[in-house]
């Protein structure tokens, strides 16, 4: 099948207009890709980029709650099209991960913050804020200390990673960190205070660990030696505290400063 060319004069101020090249399958335009059609009338976000996914054969996926959009567009290259979707939706961002795949999110929005946390509930507690699985080679009973804003929670974990000494391995939504573990600290047994260890925030999600358990809000508390504080529950998460209530009496732990 032979070429269409379209002869124009070009536009007074304007480029010179480039014409579609029919390939057969689908229409292409130079650097543009394949030309789709959007017609989003209050549509969720999510069937809006599955239609230009149809309609390219391309990976992209979307994750979480974006919302709904109104908007029209006729045969327009398809990458130009998904920038427009993402920059019409307020707090999305498009990103581009190790295997090609393009993913349409909301920009992260947390605060994560750990002061002496142990490492492995730590790495699971942004494994859940990330909705992947994690699988931890690791044994030891190594502490993290760090402070982030705004940040992937996959990225978490790879800079978590990174402080231990460890890599980060991932196929699809399965996380594996691995590396050689330091030398085991000796966790304190016998009574003790409980002790706030890290807080994470991420949209309604917040959870805390305490004394090496990760909690949410609800969730009921146990001491070091494991045995459960009758009546003792975790009511509030912030980014530097917690509120733990028993018979209507509040207790606030803070979390030592980094």
């Amino acid at each position: 099948m032979g070429d269409i060319v379209l002869c124009s004069a070009e536009p007074r101020g304007g480029r010179p207009l480039v014409a579609p090249r029919w390939t057969g399958d689908a229409l292409t335009t130079p650097g543009g890709g394949g030309l789709v059609d959007v017609a989003a009338a209050h549509t969720p976000v999510r069937e809006v980029v599955a239609s230009i996914a149809r309609q390219t054969g391309q990976r992209i996926d979307v994750r979480g709650e974006l919302g709904r959009l109104d908007l029209d567009l006729r045969r327009v290259p398809w990458r130009a099209a998904l920038d427009v979707v993402v920059s019409s939706v307020a707090g999305a961002e498009l990103i581009e991960e190790d295997d090609g795949a393009l993913v349409v999110r909301a920009r992260p929005d947390n605060r994560l913050r750990a002061s002496g946390a142990p490492a492995r509930e730590w790495l699971q507690l942004l494994a859940s804020l990330a909705e992947v699985d994690v699988v931890l080679a690791p044994a030891g009973d190594e502490e993290v200390t760090l402070d982030l804003n705004d940040t992937d929670p996959l990225r978490a974990i790879e800079v978590t990673a990174q402080a231990l000494g460890w890599r980060v391995e991932r196929r699809g939504d399965l996380v594996r960190v691995v590396g050689e573990s330091r030398a085991s600290r000796a966790r304190p047994s016998g009574g003790g205070a409980l002790r706030l260890q890290a807080t994470v925030l991420g949209g309604e999600r917040r959870r805390a660990i305490i004394s090496g358990r990760s909690y949410a809000p609800g969730d009921v508390i146990v001491d070091p030696e494991d045995r459960l504080i009758e009546g003792l529950r975790l009511e509030a998460v912030r980014f530097d505290s917690v509120t733990l209530r028993r018979d209507g009496v509040a207790e606030v732990l803070e979390l030592p400063p980094g």
